[in-house]
């Protein structure tokens, strides 16, 4: 059973599920509210909540997860209501710690830190600055490092929280009516649906191995990695521990590679953890692993062909022009080009053209850099020095 935590009555901290309940229902008609989540992690392996904190133009509190609340049900019903936007800036951990605790994911969503890459303000702007810039507030910092698990909460504990909701309000109304004005509220909707997928946050064991910067492409090698990561990740969420705690990310790649038969051999890698007595952390269990992953049968995972790869090689001067172009097209939009297309888009046009699966021949990506991208790479379109506008401009030859 969950403490009984007292605090003074003025202070804007729910407790109880009675009151828990009581607030969800003044929810009811909101259009939106702002969340944000204090938690710990440092030495677990899944996010530890400790406050929730809703914000709406008439009240703002901080939920007590650590209170004696065990009936969250009223706020789950919230969270899902498709209704009302849930506001968050730089969601996505603060949405595995609402997975970890209620297994949903607030939807819809609205990202701040997403929705203020399309408007200029960079590819992760802070939510300091964004107060700063549009609630003209210096934000305390102060409590940013404390300790969330220690009851009862200070009033500044819960001011500081309580601040990462309050501007909120003000910052998401700004945005959104920018995005409107602009157009492009479609704009962010890819980055906010890939937010709220649940594949974000259901943990396959089976997919472990892909967090990781394989150093090599052998079938033993990659058999080696999933066999390792799949066992390592399990064991580190059997224990609640960080992953580094069971083995390090290096030690496991070097591990994968050097693919040792015997303890002596996993005693020669460096890095290994010992115990006490000298063995090798885990060493049973990993030469274990080694000696039956089976390589034969894997499939590797698909990497572009090595006629793509010669093609690529050869086209390194119009990969060049196509990010100069990509970037001269942000930088006058005031668009994060991080939004528009990465690397492997570029690459993908170059190689490919018009017949690429890239995402930006599609939807409005398409119209503000897709077609410009294509005449750039059929000979039809030049980027050259404008000395009168004394800037860089682009022309399309008729």
């Amino acid at each position: 059973m969950k403490a009984i935590i007292l605090y003074k009555k003025n202070m804007k901290i729910i407790t109880d599920n009675k009151s828990l309940k009581k607030f969800c229902k003044s929810l009811d008609k909101q259009k939106f509210i702002t969340l944000d989540t204090e938690f710990v992690r440092e030495k677990t392996f899944f996010p530890h909540l400790c406050l929730i904190q809703i914000g709406t133009a008439r009240k703002s509190v901080v939920i007590d997860v650590l209170s004696e609340i065990d009936d969250y049900s009223p706020l789950k019903d919230i969270l899902i209501n498709e209704s009302i936007v849930k506001v968050f800036h730089s969601a996505r951990q603060d949405l595995e710690a609402f997975y970890n605790l209620l297994k949903i994911i607030p939807k819809p969503l609205f990202d701040t830190q997403i929705a203020a890459m399309a408007l200029g303000f960079g590819d992760s702007v802070s939510y300091q600055f964004l107060v700063q810039y549009y609630c003209k507030v210096a934000l305390n910092k102060g409590q940013r490092l404390t300790d969330w698990t220690k009851r009862p909460l200070t009033d500044e504990q819960i001011d500081y929280a309580l601040s990462d909701v309050t501007y909120l309000i003000k910052v998401y109304k700004e945005l959104d009516k920018k995005l409107t004005k602009l157009n492009r509220n479609d704009w962010i909707k890819d980055e906010m649906d890939y937010l709220i997928s649940i594949d974000n946050y259901d943990i396959n064991l089976d997919n472990a191995w892909e967090r990781l910067k394989a150093k090599s492409s052998s079938k033993q090698y990659i058999a080696n990695l999933q066999a390792l990561a799949k066992f390592r990740d399990a064991t580190a969420m059997k224990l609640d521990k960080p992953r580094k705690y069971i083995v390090p990310d290096e030690t496991l790649l070097e591990i994968a590679l050097v693919n040792p038969k015997d303890e002596e051999g996993l005693k020669n890698i460096r890095s290994v953890q010992r115990k006490s007595d000298g063995s090798i952390k885990y060493g049973e269990e990993i030469l274990d692993l080694l000696k039956n992953s089976d390589f034969e049968n894997i499939i590797l995972p698909q990497r572009p062909s090595k006629e793509y790869l010669t093609k690529l090689s050869k086209l390194k001067p119009l990969t060049d022009m196509l990010k100069l172009l990509l970037n001269l097209k942000c930088s006058e939009a005031k668009v994060s080009s991080k939004l528009v297309a990465n690397h492997d888009d570029i690459d993908d046009i170059a190689v490919l053209g018009i017949k690429s699966k890239s995402k930006v021949l599609e939807g409005w990506r398409l119209d503000f850099f897709g077609k410009d991208a294509l005449l750039l790479r059929a000979g039809k379109l030049t980027i050259c020095y404008d000395n009168i506008k004394n800037k860089i401009v682009t022309e399309v030859k008729l």
